[in-house]
């Protein structure tokens, strides 16, 4: 009888060892999903760093963007201005020298009114 006390207490500890060694890996494995968990979260939350990363550069994208249109639409007015300056300034030229050239004409048929009052006065004396 103590034999079977013996085997029976055997048994016993084998099935103790047993049922810890089974509660052992459950803990594994819910040790092993509570990590497989904390890493999926981690994943999220980089996902969601990046994806906030990626909107500010694209914002920062879009107001360098409008910055370098307003450049350029700056650039383009300072070019119209300009070309709007040298055409007052042709413009100017043109009349200085249309003047000008009215002045010489002027001058001119005065010249030739004194020169025949000049001829007429001759001839009348």
């Amino acid at each position: 009888m103590a034999q079977i006390r013996i085997a029976q207490i055997r048994i016993e500890q084998i099935r103790i060892a047993q049922i810890r060694i089974e509660q052992i890996r459950i803990a594994q494995i819910r040790i092993a999903q509570i990590r497989i968990a904390q890493i999926r979260m981690a994943q999220i939350r980089m996902a969601q760093i990046r994806i906030a990363q990626i909107r500010m550069a694209q914002i920062r994208m879009a107001q360098i963007r409008m910055a370098q249109i307003r450049i350029a639409q700056v650039r383009i007015a300072q070019i119209r201005m300009a070309q709007i300056r040298m055409a007052q300034i042709r413009i100017a030229q043109v009349r200085i020298a249309q003047i000008r050239i009215a002045q010489i004409r002027i001058e001119q048929i005065l010249i030739a009114q004194i020169r025949i009052a000049q001829i007429r006065a001759r001839f009348n004396s």
